[in-house]
């Protein structure tokens, strides 16, 4: 081997190891970075930015910045610190999910606004195509809906499953005050989801009376899912009478049939409700409509009466003593057509 060779050869042994030991030390400086930030220490943070201010656009081996980890942990005074060192203000993690969207999940208000004063992407969906404000309506935040809506996000953005913020707002029982917020920004009390279904006929199967008159003031009561149910199906179906009310003074069709045939009607008689079905009748719901295998509501209840008579002789249970079929006797003379 020629001198020449070997001295290339030692020469590229102290580059490599010249370039291992830089590496190295890179390696310590941001763990010891990200280490300082998920502790909350805002001095150390300090230190290690002042040597080194490009370690703030570094990720961790998850893929987060120290953005994403500050506003997860509310490290409040860190999250202020970053920003303006000039970190990217809307950087994603695996899941797509921003700062922004971070700060609503947990409801952190103050970190929120300082996001938005920054400018921070307010409409910025994640993989699932949830914005900031499905996940403050979703998690009940509203005061941090206030802050978005004032942001200009857009109520009427849906995610990867057809559900808008409203959907979600909807499902908080007693949060008719971030119902009415989104309503008054122009929220679409008529969007679906990929079922079908619109925000009143979620607040209908929940039973939230409130929130489903709030809804009246604009909404469709009779935009049907995938399965032909309207509202008032769903309301029939649990025997939420309260519900059925509104949706009648709405003008809700009282004798719509869904993808079974079956109406509102049918549903109270199947499953038993006795006050429901009272309610219809007295709003003249005809009880001769036949579903698809031919029955009345009074058939569709015989049908039930008789297949727990056979349960319970099945069982060696005397089905006269069964107070279910005596309920049910009482429907199907209640649904008699005279």
């Amino acid at each position: 081997m020629n001198n020449l060779l070997i001295n290339i050869l030692i020469a590229s042994s102290i580059f490599i190891s010249t370039i291992s030991s830089s590496m190295e030390r890179e390696e310590d400086r941001q763990n010891q970075f990200f280490n300082a930030i998920r502790q909350g220490d805002l001095e150390a943070v300090r230190k290690i930015v002042a040597a080194d201010a490009s370690i703030i656009h570094k990720k961790n081996q998850q893929g987060d910045t120290a953005l994403l980890l500050a506003v997860y942990k509310n490290y409040y005074l860190i999250t202020q610190f970053l920003l303006n060192k000039g970190i990217d203000k809307d950087p994603t993690n695996k899941d797509g999910d921003s700062p922004l969207h971070h700060a609503a999940i947990f409801g952190y208000k103050k970190t929120a606004q300082l996001l938005l004063d920054v400018n921070a992407k307010v409409n910025l969906k994640n993989k699932n195509g949830f914005t900031a404000l499905h996940n403050a309506t979703k998690f009940g935040h509203t005061r941090i809906a206030t802050l978005l809506i004032h942001a200009k996000a857009d109520p009427n953005l849906q995610n990867n499953y057809g559900s808008a913020p409203l959907h979600f707002a909807v499902d908080q029982k007693g949060h008719t005050e971030t119902v009415k917020l989104l309503l008054d920004a122009d929220a679409n009390p008529d969007l679906q989801t990929d079922e079908g279904n619109t925000p009143l006929t979620l607040a209908a199967v929940r039973e939230h009376t409130r929130t489903v008159e709030l809804l009246l003031t604009r909404a469709n009561p009779d935009l049907q899912n995938k399965n032909g149910d309207r509202p008032l199906h769903r309301a029939a179906m649990r025997g939420y009478t309260e519900i059925m009310k509104c949706l009648i003074n709405a003008n809700a069709h009282i004798d719509v049939q869904n993808n079974k045939q079956l109406t509102p009607l049918h549903f109270a008689a199947i499953n038993g409700h006795t006050e429901a079905i009272k309610l219809l009748i007295n709003h003249n719901s005809n009880t001769t409509i036949k579903d698809n295998d031919g029955n009345t509501p009074q058939q569709a209840a015989a049908l039930v009466r008789d297949t727990v008579t056979k349960l319970l002789s099945n069982k060696g249970i005397a089905p006269a003593s069964s107070m279910i079929i005596r309920h049910y006797k009482e429907i199907i003379e209640l649904l008699r057509i005279n």
